[in-house]
């Protein structure tokens, strides 16, 4: 479908969210409700910090709770209404409960519906996609859980909506609390990059990844190298094969990280330009080297001359859902923290 201006859902919702009695994603039984005021107990780096509450429950256990609706239409109708209202209201107006339920419902049309949310792909994602910097941390796991499922249920369709997401993931995923540790949210933003990786098309997820490569943040540049290490260690498809532009991106990138001062983004960055040379073979790689600086050059020469082949893997967290083959994150102890 066409895409359609996202005040339009903006009004007031009303009526039920899920078309019957109640709405089934209420608060399970002898759960509190949530307050919303944005410094009550359980916040993350003190006042104005990240809100952490445990009276939704668990988001991933939900997941095969969530019934089907009677009426997807409308359920959609207001989930993006409450969503969007949500993403405009302030921190002490925002109603935190509808916009959790919003979310929910959403995840029950990917579920039941995906074809109902497909036809509204960039809407949904566009009135979701903020609140992964909401200050509740069930709201930002409870999205990224949405966008893992989405990835794995519309795939390749995602793929003119990375660069409204990727971005704020990398970001989460590189997080760390103020005693230099990952928290809970870092390794949901692994995961859901994972999913990602696994089912958009190859040079659509690397156009969003390098896209990042050279942020200021040391961490979050790692996280870009983690991901396209994910994507290239199977191997380099036909379709990237045949994109000079996309293959452009990745060697420029991958001689950016064998600088860092990160020995885990460095051995990215090894794993990388390694796993290119053999899959478009040596040489299309000479010839896809000659684009960078004499520098670049020769340290990539260097690099590779004394290598018999790609470095393991830093430590990962799994960056997939359970049941995965594949991970992407980060653990144990990483030279980065």
């Amino acid at each position: 479908g066409g895409r359609r201006d996202l005040a339009s859902y903006a009004e007031p919702a009303t009526g039920l969210r899920s078309g019957s009695g109640s709405s089934p994603m209420r608060l399970a039984r002898g759960h509190s409700s949530v307050s919303d005021a944005p410094d009550s107990p359980g916040v993350f780096g003190g006042s104005g910090g990240l809100l952490h509450d445990k009276a939704f429950g668990s988001e991933t256990s939900q997941a095969d709770l969530l019934p089907p609706t009677e009426a997807p239409e409308r359920v959609l109708r207001t989930a993006l209404a409450t969503m969007v209202t949500a993403n405009n209201a302030g921190r002490k107006e925002i109603d935190w409960q509808g916009q959790y339920e919003a979310l929910n419902d959403v995840r029950r049309l990917v579920k039941y519906n995906s074809d109902l949310v497909k036809a509204s792909l960039h809407e949904v994602i566009v009135a979701a996609a903020p609140a992964l910097d909401a200050l509740r941390s069930t709201t930002v796991k409870n999205t990224m859980i949405l966008l893992q499922e989405m990835f794995a249920a519309l795939g390749r369709a995602l793929d003119r909506e990375l660069e409204e997401v990727v971005p704020v993931l990398l970001k989460r995923a590189a997080e760390v609390s103020t005693a230099g540790r990952e928290n809970f949210l870092t390794a949901e933003a692994d995961r859901t990059l994972g999913e990602m990786c696994r089912n958009v098309s190859e040079v659509r997820a690397i156009s969003a990844l390098v896209a990042n490569a050279t942020h200021k943040a040391p961490m979050l540049r790692a996280k870009v190298a983690s991901n396209l290490d994910t994507i290239l260690e199977g191997g380099v498809s036909t379709a990237l094969q045949g994109n000079w532009a996309c293959l452009e991106k990745v060697v420029r990138a991958g001689a950016g990280f064998l600088n860092e001062a990160a020995l885990e983004t460095r051995t990215y960055g090894k794993r990388i330009v390694w796993n290119l040379k053999q899959g478009i073979g040596r040489g299309e790689f000479e010839r896809l080297v000659s684009v960078l600086p004499p520098a670049s050059q020769q340290k990539m020469t260097d690099v590779l001359e004394g290598m018999n082949g790609p470095p393991p893997p830093p430590g990962r967290a799994a960056a997939v859902a359970p049941g995965a083959s594949r991970s992407g994150g980060r653990a144990g102890a990483s030279p980065m923290r």
